[in-house]
């Protein structure tokens, strides 16, 4: 679309100015969006590629704002490519000034997000109040890029001083708190599922799972299926729910109820089985939690399946709503390779069930 890129090279013009104007930008921008609309998925994809360069070149508070424009073309359906990574990496060039800044308002006893409280401390603290306002242009960016692009979010969690300073901030900025827990999300990770009493075993993999509620609609939905050929035995979550878990955004709130308990792998008894009592309350896989904090057994996380002692009734929604969530069993186990799995977690000397 000519217009499209006719709009693009305007945008990035402004960038060659001694001293850009943000307000230009920002009518450059806004005039890029309105030709986006119109626009094949390949030249916004085009677009959030040229953009990415362009923001590492730029004063930070601009490069910020151009990543916000990159970051609603893939709302609009562009591919991220290398522009996720580039993003995640300005955000943490972000995160010292962004420091100073809530210190600073700390020790005013201000509010960190309030606009009163940069135009307060703009003149002793400047750098810092930019580099906040850089910081939240490109979390925003990243939120969407992170969401919709594994590799993004792979680059975010291999930068330990990016973690560490997320989860700082995550007391002070939405937006911190929101990229912290995105920073926690496997992506094709292996879990062993194993259901003692059934006898029945899977090895899955999981990507975009944001919290214990997705995964276990979407691992039933996996491994449930006729017994006699090895699968898991249950009722099927309804299809709405499926779906509203794995990628669909329905308009309307669906409630449901859990199928089964899930269990650490250290809630397994001498005996081979797993109680489906209060009392093994701490050995739960509990489902306001996130896959990340399944306990690992020899390398990978397991879940044991088991029944629930109550009732558990939820809403069927994703936590991060531009993010697909996946379960996908890669083996399915037959009856000598579970009572293995039981006996190597029985006969570990961890396994303090």
């Amino acid at each position: 679309m000519p217009e499209l890129n006719d709009r693009l090279i305007n945008l990035l013009d402004l960038l060659n100015d001694a001293t850009p104007n943000v307000d230009m930008i920002q009518q450059g921008g806004n005039a890029l969006m309105e030709a986006a609309r119109e626009a094949t998925e390949d030249e916004r994809t085009a677009v959030v590629t040229a953009l990415g360069p362009a923001m590492g070149e730029a004063h930070p508070l601009v490069g910020s704002i151009l990543a916000i424009y990159a970051g609603a073309m893939v709302e609009f359906g562009a591919a991220v490519g290398e522009t996720g990574p580039a993003v995640v990496s300005l955000l943490s060039q972000q995160i010292s000034g962004a420091v100073d800044y809530i210190e600073a308002a700390n020790e005013k006893d201000s509010d960190p997000e309030e606009t009163q409280t940069m135009q307060a401390l703009a003149g002793d603290y400047g750098e810092a109040v930019l580099r906040w306002q850089a910081f939240n242009n490109y979390g925003r960016s990243a939120l969407t890029m992170m969401q919709n692009d594994p590799s993004t979010r792979t680059a975010a969690r291999a930068n330990p001083d990016l973690l560490a300073s997320l989860e700082v901030l995550s007391e002070y900025s939405g937006i911190a708190e929101w990229l912290f827990r995105l920073t926690g999300v496997l992506h094709d990770e292996e879990l062993l599922v194993l259901h003692p009493d059934q006898r029945v075993g899977f090895r899955v993999k999981i990507s975009g799972i944001a919290d214990n509620f997705q995964l276990q609609v979407l691992l039933a939905d996996a491994i449930m299926g006729d017994p006699a050929d090895g699968w898991m035995d249950g009722e099927k979550f309804p299809d709405e729910v499926v779906a509203a878990m794995r990628d669909a955004n329905p308009d309307e709130e669906i409630t449901t109820k859990s199928k089964f308990n899930m269990l650490n792998y250290v809630a397994l008894n001498a005996d081979k089985t797993v109680g489906s009592g209060l009392g093994d309350m701490f050995h739960w896989i509990y489902s306001e939690d996130t896959p990340e904090a399944i306990f690992p057994f020899n390398g990978v996380r397991v879940v044991l399946i088991g029944k629930r002692p109550y009732d558990l009734a939820f809403n069927a929604g994703r936590t991060f709503g531009m993010m697909p969530g996946r379960v996908e069993v890669v083996e399915k186990l037959d009856k000598a390779q579970v009572e293995a799995w039981l006996d190597k977690i029985i006969a570990d000397d961890d396994n303090t069930a």
